[in-house]
């Protein structure tokens, strides 16, 4: 079949946005491998910065009790994100463009905080990893071009690679898409992002994205689709990509124009003539995370920005894997904020977030731990696999964080983050899927039972009635009962078996 060949769109980065000031979080979700060696000061991580916010932002039942612990693990002072010469995606028409940045946007010297949020009683621990701008270098700021590119890293679309996957791997290694560097060495993707400044014991979990797991995995091996090494038993039957979300903590050259603009723009239908409609357009390419976020008109840009809290000087708000604050920060990365973080970002945005994340993950464990989801890949599971799973599953669900916060706005982005990702409604669906399987288990158990009863009872009409005729040998064969009984015995066997 001849190959159809398709024009490329070939297009020029026009800036309207240089973003000075800035704190762009990527979380990851990670599990430590428990059988790797530890590999220095990255294992361990400093808490006496970050504790004193914890203690502020948990609501009093939990003071005494943390339901998670959060710590420094390394400062960066200067590395390097590259950006590829020129990237290909897919626009809303389907056509593909070249997107070419100018010549002297290729590299950007940021600084970088790594830090950590273990979750005890999940073993498992959200990555963060924070870049901002570094100390007095002149390629340092960022534009808006350059903001969704980043936020690519963890949503992924417009046919770039996902998170996590593949082809993120292939597109890093021939230079395709954005890379890391530390003092000239190698260029790394994320995971060697991770490796380097968490150490190899941390693994970024993955899930499926048809959130099947294939029928070749066992009742013990339900999460080995989460690791980074993935099973070679079987064909597998749905991609895989890594977990992850981002924080854009971002202020504007003049924040309260911003603010007075968007208000502009929710009232009147002539926003497009608007001094700062550019600027508009570009902030509303970060919201959404778009390359393609130029043709766009008044309405649909005004739908942007609904969602969002509007207080000057702040616009505040989620947008898929994004949490998104824009406008004056109190507390960030910047000597120019009135604190600065030691996480590089607001620990009262990236907890938060943190906490969304592991109720996240833990949904999407307890949906792969689930039998009923098991079951749809046509693979028969025991009644002994179905209880060990069902326990595992209820374990997964009974993990999910309540919100731990005590102030109004920590509660609101609990609750804003878990209803516009679904995450609300897919706990409910957890609760209802759990109680049904419990149901089902218990009707089957009550089967096996009775199977269990009926075959002593014939066992034993066998044994009296080979009793009874042992004296007419000559009649019926001595081994004919015993060998009708063993094979009732195996037939009972193979019923249990299957139910």
């Amino acid at each position: 079949m001849a190959k159809v060949w398709q024009d490329v769109e070939d297009r020029t980065e026009d800036s309207a946005l240089a973003i000075e000031y800035y704190a762009i979080g990527l979380h990851i979700v990670a599990e430590r491998d428990s059988y790797a060696e530890p590999s220095g000061a990255s294992e361990n991580m400093d808490t006496s910065s970050t504790s004193h916010f914890e203690r502020d932002i948990l609501s009093y039942a939990y003071l005494f009790d943390r339901p998670f612990v959060t710590g420094i693990v390394r400062s960066v002072p200067e590395m390097q994100i590259l950006f590829p010469s020129e990237i290909d995606f897919e626009s809303d028409s389907g056509a593909t463009v070249r997107l070419k940045p100018p010549a002297n946007r290729t590299r950007r010297t940021v600084q970088a905080i790594a830090s950590r949020t273990d979750f005890p009683s999940s073993s498992i621990a959200v990555l963060h990893v924070v870049f901002g701008p570094a100390d007095g270098k002149v390629d340092t700021d960022l534009n808006e071009w350059e903001v969704i590119k980043l936020s690519k890293l963890w949503s992924g679309g417009e046919g770039l690679p996902n998170p996590g996957s593949e082809a993120e791997k292939d597109f890093v290694s021939s230079g395709r898409w954005i890379s890391f560097q530390f003092y000239g060495g190698n260029r790394l993707g994320v995971e060697g992002l991770v490796a380097e400044l968490f150490g190899e014991a941390w693994r970024p979990l993955r899930y499926q994205t048809a959130g099947v797991t294939p029928a070749h995995l066992d009742a013990h091996s339900a999460l080995r689709l989460l690791h980074r090494k993935h099973s070679t038993n079987g064909p597998r039957e749905a991609p895989e990509v890594a977990l992850r979300a981002g924080t854009l903590q971002l202020m504007p050259q003049s924040p309260l124009d911003m603010m007075s603009a968007i208000k502009r723009l929710q009232k009147s239908a002539q926003a497009a003539t608007d001094n700062h409609w550019n600027e508009l357009v570009s902030w509303g390419g970060i919201i959404q995370g778009l390359l393609d976020f130029q043709n766009i008109d008044v309405d649909e840009l005004r739908d942007v920005f609904l969602p969002f809290k509007s207080r000057d000087p702040e616009l505040l708000g989620f947008h898929k894997g994004s949490l998104l604050c824009v406008g004056e920060q109190s507390l960030g990365f910047s000597s120019k904020n009135t604190r600065h973080s030691p996480m590089g970002l607001s620990p009262y945005l990236a907890i938060p977030h943190a906490v969304i994340l592991h109720n996240d993950e833990r949904m999407r464990r307890a949906r792969q731990y689930s039998p009923q989801v098991r079951a749809r890949s046509g693979r028969y599971i025991s009644i002994t696999d179905t209880f060990n799973l069902l326990n595992q599953e209820r374990s997964a669900v009974a993990s999910f964080l309540p919100p731990v916060f005590h102030y109004d706005s920590e509660q609101k982005l609990y609750s804003d983050g878990h209803s516009r990702r679904g995450l609300s409604h897919v706990f409910t669906q957890s609760e209802a899927r759990i109680i049904t399987e419990a149901a089902a288990l218990e009707t089957r158990t009550k089967r096996r039972d009775l199977t269990f009863v009926l075959a002593g009872i014939m066992l034993a009409v066998l044994a009296g009635a080979q009793s009874a005729l042992a004296q007419t040998r000559d009649v019926v064969p001595f081994y004919l009962l015993p060998s009708v009984g063993l094979l009732s015995v195996l037939g009972v066997f193979l019923w249990v078996r299957r139910l």
